[in-house]
């Protein structure tokens, strides 16, 4: 993602470095009307990490956000009726 950042630094462009998240998800059916699931997301933990670059930004402007929100899991029933 990138977003240009003219109102702090001339020519200066914000975005998140890039990341490699892995997510999975896994769901087992043991009846017709009833099923259970298991999601996870970002199970290595990498974190979110916004930077501004450009000709004119100064060294200390550079990382402006640095967010760790660790692996999330969801759990549960699936059923119709």
């Amino acid at each position: 993602m990138l977003r240009d950042d003219s109102d702090w630094f001339e020519g200066a462009n914000e975005y998140v470095r890039s990341r490699l998240q892995v997510d999975a998800d896994v769901s087992w059916q043991f009846h017709r009307n009833f099923s259970l699931f298991a999601a996870a997301r970002n199970l290595t933990n990498e974190p979110e990490v916004w930077e501004v670059s450009g000709p004119v930004a100064p060294a200390y402007a550079a990382l402006t956000s640095y967010s760790d929100f660790g692996a999330q899991y969801s759990f549960g029933i699936k059923a119709t009726f």
